[in-house]
């Protein structure tokens, strides 16, 4: 097995996580600078965030309504204020 066969093998895990209600989501992101994607620091007990299956804190988040994640926290932020409802993030 070579390494682009074990390469492939890697199992990146995806969740995406569709908010339909209005109000808080329940996930905090941080992102450590402005050229890394932000990443879940806290998921909300009882949130709409805390029902979803496989999310965890440490996830990145990857997109908006199916758009790319810039770098950095406000560029994320944005995305999901002018987003609306139902509001699809994909987390990695």
């Amino acid at each position: 097995q070579g390494w682009a066969d074990s390469h492939n093998d890697r199992n990146i895990e995806l969740v995406e996580a569709v908010i339909a209600q209005p109000g808080k989501i329940g996930i905090r992101l941080e992102a450590a600078s402005d050229i890394v994607r932000p990443q879940i620091a806290v998921i909300v007990p009882g949130s709409q965030a805390s029902k979803i299956e496989g999310l965890r804190v440490g996830m990145m988040l990857v997109a908006v309504q199916g758009a790319k994640v810039e770098p950095g926290r406000q560029a994320a932020m944005t995305a999901i204020a002018a987003a609306g409802r139902p509001l699809r993030l994909l987390f990695q």
